[in-house]
């Protein structure tokens, strides 16, 4: 399984998922993990892996009429939400909340933005902006390194995974950089280091 490759060689102590096409986590699980949360379904789906020797719990998650699925789950008091927005589902200022510091967001948002590498700006781009700014979250996002996602079809490159931090005056935002994309895939997974998960 190239996730349990990648949680091995760069140490990883969470790893998200998004569009895991599952009804159970059996067969995603890697090893040294535990799930700390899921939302199952055969079409999209999402779930949340925690490295078996951090405290973890879930605080909470989308209901199951949500477009938008997110999941949030404590770890070691560092709330990580997963966050999977389907291509044709709407963004809005509830689409997913707002958790106090610390806190970070990370998942496939399908929004676009010139914030983060897009010629033009959508309706959902604007209100994902808008919500980042209203809890004032700060995007991790570097112009200048590769874009996330590669499409086979159109030949472009576009960044449709992102992530989102809160941040406060005496500590360091997260770095985040992109790997290899998977095989037999167009993403690129994101590697995220934050210091409040010291390995």
């Amino acid at each position: 399984m190239h996730v349990a490759n990648l949680s091995v060689v760069h140490q990883a102590l969470v790893v998200l998922l998004q569009e895991t096409h599952y009804h159970t986590a059996e067969k995603l699980v890697p090893p040294s993990f535990a799930l700390a949360g899921a939302v199952f379904s055969r079409r999209h789906g999402i779930a949340t892996f925690v490295h078996e020797r951090l405290s973890r719990s879930l605080s909470g998650q989308s209901s199951s009429g949500s477009d938008v699925k997110w999941l949030c789950v404590d770890v070691d008091g560092f709330r990580i939400i997963n966050v999977y927005k389907p291509p044709l589902s709407q963004m809005t200022s509830t689409s997913v909340p707002m958790f106090p510091h610390p806190c970070l967001y990370a998942g496939d948002f399908n929004c676009q933005h010139t914030n983060w590498g897009y010629a033009n700006t959508s309706n959902d781009g604007s209100s994902l902006a808008a919500w980042a700014a209203g809890g004032d979250l700060s995007l991790l996002y570097d112009p200048k390194g590769p874009a996330s996602f590669l499409s086979g079809r159109w030949g472009s490159e576009t960044n449709p995974d992102l992530a989102f931090a809160s941040s406060s005056d005496n500590e360091q935002l997260p770095s985040r950089r992109f790997l290899e994309k998977f095989p037999r895939s167009q993403h690129r997974p994101s590697l995220i280091t934050s210091t409040r998960l010291a390995n």
